[in-house]
């Protein structure tokens, strides 16, 4: 039996995780799982267009997303941000029973072992070795397990560097959707 971090079974799937994955064919939207950074570049209140401060209403409308099953985020991620003590922080955490701390199930733990073995593969242990330590493998992972219906939201770009195991070029490389969060917004037509 595999444990995942915090010694949960992950093929104990929830009911609503099953009523999700079995409505992915009715759903008019893709599900998307959120990166750390894509939240963490969205707050900043400098150089960014989602400050908590003067943009209340974006994090309104994720907030419903995250409520309509929409937008959600694997646990790693959680972990990540909950760590610091802001706002974006109290956000997740005030959500994390809503999706914004998904465990991985069955699907998902085939996929990580796909995207490990993948990434050893192909960059070698020493630029693995980070990647596979962080949660983006799981972005990835709980993505890839919704088939067609998982897309990455992350701001990461496609420049491929040969120092860093990125995401755009290993969703490239897995055939999984990825975006950024602006394209996210305009694929869900929101407007502030």
């Amino acid at each position: 039996m595999k444990i995942d971090g915090r010694g949960a079974n992950p093929t104990n799937r929830s009911s609503r995780e099953n009523q999700i994955r079995e409505n992915a064919n009715d759903r008019e939207q893709p599900l998307r799982r959120l990166d750390a950074d894509a939240c963490i570049q969205a707050k900043h209140e400098q150089n960014c267009a989602f400050p908590f401060s003067r943009m209340p209403q974006f994090w309104d409308y994720l907030s419903k997303q995250v409520d309509n099953d929409v937008v959600k985020s694997p646990k790693m991620v959680y972990d990540e941000i909950v760590k610091g003590n802001d706002q974006l922080a109290e956000w997740f955490r005030e959500r994390d029973d809503r999706g914004l701390s998904v465990n991985a199930n069955e699907d998902v733990w085939q996929c990580v072992t796909k995207i490990s073995d993948y990434v050893v593969r192909k960059y070698k242990d020493r630029k693995s070795r980070k990647f596979l330590a962080g949660a983006d493998m799981f972005v990835i992972a709980h993505a890839m397990a919704m088939g067609k219906d998982g897309v990455v939201v992350s701001p990461e770009g496609m420049r491929r560097q040969n120092a860093l195991v990125k995401i755009p070029a290993l969703c490239l490389d897995l055939k999984v959707e990825q975006i950024n969060i602006f394209q996210m917004l305009n694929r869900m037509n929101w407007r502030p």
